[in-house]
């Protein structure tokens, strides 16, 4: 929508020479501490996730803190495809798929502490 004080659409931001991709999204609540977050494009998806029943929650879907990690193993994939592709593309190199085995990752169940940011680190 137009800014209601200039009167003129946002502008994307730009990276070096490209402009960058902008993400819209909703979350909303179902009750208790679910969430059902849609993804705002020309095709929209939605993403539930949920606490286990022994933190409050309903266990209908997977954590938060799962719906982050399997995000960030997605774009590691992706970019693993996109290289093997385009930056390290040769005729001889083909693959049938790209995997990242024993991904693991800790946190500190008690949340952030204030003194402290990093709550989660990840190992593959």
């Amino acid at each position: 929508p137009p800014c209601s004080t200039c009167n003129t659409s946002p502008r994307l931001p730009t990276l070096g020479n490209h402009l960058a991709m902008r993400y819209r999204l909703v979350a909303t609540s179902f009750g208790g501490v679910g969430c059902t977050s849609t993804i705002r494009g020309a095709v929209r998806h939605t993403l539930q996730t949920d606490l286990p029943t022994q933190m409050g929650g309903g266990d209908s879907a997977a954590q938060p803190i799962e719906a982050l990690l399997a995000s960030l193993l997605g774009c590691k994939v992706a970019t693993a495809h996109y290289v093997a592709r385009h930056l390290w593309a040769r005729p001889h190199n083909r693959f049938e798929s790209i995997e990242f085995a024993d991904v693991e990752a800790v946190r500190d169940p008690r949340g952030a502490p204030p003194d402290r940011h990093t709550v989660l680190s990840l190992s593959a």
